[in-house]
């Protein structure tokens, strides 16, 4: 089955928007995302599928799904790597004409994410529809005995990553400017901001622990629709959500300051390697991080740093639609 690709033109969005205040997500200037917690938008296409149908082979139909990067990563399934696979669940191929390969196809587009431009303003992600249905088209073939409802699923699986920034008070000399705020305030809950997307640090909390160590505690929290899963899965279906599935709710996390910094994070419980690993969610419930940052002993500077954590991840959505099948009489009786 061939599928069209469209690529939606966004030029007059974007002229628009560039020369006002958008009103979707945050466009202050002091905050580094857009935010938000969708990654990839989907929804189907005005009349495609059709509300209902009839059997017997007498209403050959498409469906159509727009999908729109409403987050800030770039899923990239063409002009690099990223996994991004979309699926019709939920009917047998065979009553409607096609064949079971005609079910899933790998985007065949980039989808670039959205982007806050210096001024505040937000330029919107990509967008393309994707068509099932179009040659051959699909086409209910049995004849009932009677109106039936079914339900059409359209299923996406795709990597995709979330970005949180943190301010973080570093003070090389802890104890001896422990009482001093006039720079930063080193013991408080801080405010992580998070890139667009169903994962973020929903919170993260700096202590002091020694003479130059500096304690970060973060919590990663799934605040998306869907289902997440290890982005390096080795299971099929990628994103299959059944219980026994061990690669569901994972997360690879990886921590750093801004490569300036004279700071070092020495060590992360819950992270295989320093500053990497993955963390599970377990049943989907929040998982917290507690990273040691060490400040160089023999100065005494106070300042502000950046505490950065990417997550990457595989992201299960779906939307469904409910479709009546009207029982048509063939005309032969």
């Amino acid at each position: 089955m061939n599928k069209k690709i469209f690529m939606v033109s966004l030029l007059a969005a974007v002229l628009f928007i560039s020369a006002c205040t958008s009103d979707t997500g945050d466009t202050s200037l002091n905050k580094p995302f857009i935010g938000g917690i969708v990654g990839v938008n989907m929804k189907f296409m005005e009349g495609q599928p059709p509300d209902a149908i009839f059997d017997n082979g007498k209403f050959p139909f498409t469906v159509g799904i727009q999908l729109e990067n409403f987050g800030e990563d770039d899923l990239m399934p063409v002009s690099e790597s990223d996994w991004a696979e979309l699926c019709l669940i939920g009917i047998n191929p065979s009553f409607f004409g096609i064949e079971s390969e005609d079910l899933c196809t790998t985007l065949s587009s980039d989808l670039r994410g959205a982007r806050k431009n210096f001024d505040g303003t937000i330029l919107p992600g990509d967008a393309i529809f994707e068509v099932f249905g179009d040659d051959p088209p699909l086409n209910y073939e049995p004849d009932l005995q009677g109106n039936t409802d079914i339900t059409m699923r359209a299923e996406l699986c795709y990597d995709y990553t979330t970005k949180s920034t943190s301010e973080v008070c570093i003070k090389d000399d802890v104890l001896g400017n422990i009482n001093d705020d006039t720079i930063c305030i080193l013991n408080e809950q801080k405010d992580p901001q998070n890139s667009g997307g169903p994962v973020h640090v929903s919170s993260l909390r700096e202590n002091a622990l020694g003479q130059n160590k500096i304690q970060v505690s973060f919590v990663i929290a799934h605040v998306g629709g869907g289902e997440i899963f290890d982005i390096d899965t080795d299971h099929e279906p990628k994103c299959d959500d059944d219980i026994t599935n061990i690669d569901r709710n994972k997360v690879f996390v990886e921590v750093s300051l801004q490569s300036e910094s004279d700071a070092t994070i020495t060590s992360c419980s819950g992270l295989s390697d320093i500053t990497s690993g993955t963390v599970t969610l377990y049943q989907g419930s929040p998982a917290q991080i507690t990273c040691v940052i060490e400040g160089n002993v023999d100065e005494d500077k106070i300042y502000t740093d950046i505490f950065e954590v990417d997550m990457s991840y595989k992201y299960g959505q779906y939307i469904e639609k409910n479709i009546l099948i009207q029982d048509v009489s063939s005309g032969d009786e």
